[in-house]
């Protein structure tokens, strides 16, 4: 299956649809779970600077995935997307492998970088790449040797299911008796929900601060999915959900609330959903799962 391997697909700049020259790669790296989406750009013109949107060519239609940030017409733009078999999920849509037919980026009306998958009589689309200039292989070749040992230098090797990185906190020889008050003071605080409820930012490398039982988290699908979009996560002390007494911890990961999304997240064992005054679609906040530390 195309979600369970690595695939590469060779960019170019197009101006009034005509192809000037190699602009980079785009890989896919498929797992159990989810998949990576990793777009290396260059050559856009040194004038290009800013955002532009990125888009994931299906077979119907374009679907945008997010905004690449380039400086003198290079950059690189990064999410993982959840992936079930043959299937991929990007915000409301759910897109079959076999859809997928390249990727674009809007540069101006009359300016992109596109790069597709070679269409296949049978089957509509295949995943075989196209073929490329020597010139363009060769760059592209170069920057996903590059692109792999970045990859392996991951927060999270899904395959050791550990950490690559020494984590940042470590308990002091004075601990404090209240172990919440010793978190506050070693993270940031933060008040996500625009109340007096206080949580911390945290991110993987902080998943020894929870009980052991909960360290597994961080190879949760859903979490990853909401960190690496974001890049942070929440924890902190809130009443039980459906409880109005007991007061326990929760886990927090940001994204966007919609019932498809919802739905993804009880599934992957997040239970609630919360963001600062009433829940509407399209509004951000936290999906929320109880913890202990």
């Amino acid at each position: 299956m195309f979600f369970c391997a690595k695939k590469i697909v060779y960019l170019s700049l197009y101006e009034q649809g005509e192809r000037l020259k190699p602009g980079g790669f785009a890989g896919f790296y498929g797992g159990r779970e989810n998949v990576r989406i990793h777009v290396q750009v260059q050559n856009a013109g040194k004038e290009k600077k800013g955002r532009y949107p990125v888009y994931l060519i299906a077979y119907r239609h374009d679907i945008l995935l997010g905004d690449i940030v380039l400086e003198e017409g290079r950059g690189c733009f990064e999410k993982i997307f959840y992936a079930d078999r043959n299937r991929m999920t990007v915000g409301s849509f759910c897109v079959e492998a076999e859809d997928i037919c390249g990727i674009r980026i809007e540069l101006s009306e009359n300016s992109q970088i596109k790069g597709m998958l070679k269409a296949s009589s049978e089957t509509g689309n295949s995943f075989s790449d196209i073929e490329q200039p020597e010139d363009e292989k060769c760059a592209g070749e170069k920057d996903a040797q590059a692109d792999k040992k970045e990859m392996q230098e991951d927060i999270v090797l899904e395959a050791a299911g550990k950490e690559t990185r020494e984590p940042a906190f470590f308990f002091q020889e004075n601990i404090p008796a209240d172990k919440w008050e010793q978190l506050k003071r070693q993270f940031k605080s933060l008040h996500p929900f625009g109340d007096e409820r206080e949580f911390i930012s945290i991110e993987l490398k902080d998943f020894v601060v929870l009980r052991e039982k909960y360290q597994k988290l961080v190879n949760n699908s859903f979490l990853l999915h909401g960190f690496y979009n974001y890049r942070h996560l929440i924890l902190g002390r809130d009443y039980k959900i459906g409880e109005s007494t007991d007061i326990c911890f929760y886990l927090g990961v940001p994204g966007v609330f919609f019932e498809r999304e919802k739905m993804v997240a009880v599934m992957f064992g997040f239970e609630g959903f919360e963001c600062a005054g009433p829940v509407e679609i399209g509004k951000f906040g936290y999906y929320l799962r109880q913890v202990e530390i």
